[in-house]
């Protein structure tokens, strides 16, 4: 098991020399933007029994003692004005939640599509700094293979899950 963890961390370090500091920041402000998209979601599925609470019977909301006071200075006095509220703030949260989603896919995408075009770039630098003999003993289609392929592959089976998982 020690084994194990260990490999981990050696994959890790390896892993973190292909991100600069600034990209390192950037990783952990999209890791923290997930954890609030995630707390968003649950906070959505907890949400629907509440308002199915509130549409079957408002009026325990009226008696109990903290929401009855929160409704009160709110405004809401009827259980129709309720209903109004709660599915307007449902509805509200919900397209909250849909935009802030839709945003940190946007941003997940440009921060990989950057990580992908800077690897290549790198990668290519390096086959062009090679020295001729390297040339001599490859084949061209397996170095723009590297380039294109290789890369997309390391960017979305290696970066991407490592992101979710640290979550």
């Amino acid at each position: 098991m020690a084994e194990k963890a260990s490999g981990t961390l050696s994959a890790l370090r390896k892993l973190s020399r292909l991100f600069s500091r600034r990209e390192k920041i950037k990783t952990i402000g999209l890791a923290v933007l997930m954890m609030v998209s995630a707390i968003m979601e649950m906070v959505g599925i907890g949400a629907i029994p509440a308002f199915i609470l509130v549409v079957a019977s408002p009026e325990k909301l009226f008696l109990h003692p903290l929401s009855g006071r929160i409704l009160e200075w709110i405004g809401v006095e009827t259980s129709r004005d309720l209903l109004v509220y709660g599915s307007l703030g449902l509805i509200g949260f919900f397209v909250l939640k849909g935009f802030l989603t839709a945003g940190i896919g946007y941003i997940m995408t440009r921060f990989f599509q950057y990580k992908y075009r800077e690897l290549s770039k790198r990668l290519f630098a390096g086959y062009m700094k090679a020295p001729y003999a390297f040339h001599l003993n490859r084949n061209i289609s397996e170095l723009l293979r590297n380039i294109i392929t290789e890369v997309q592959i390391v960017v979305s089976n290696v970066f991407l899950p490592m992101l979710w998982v640290l979550l």
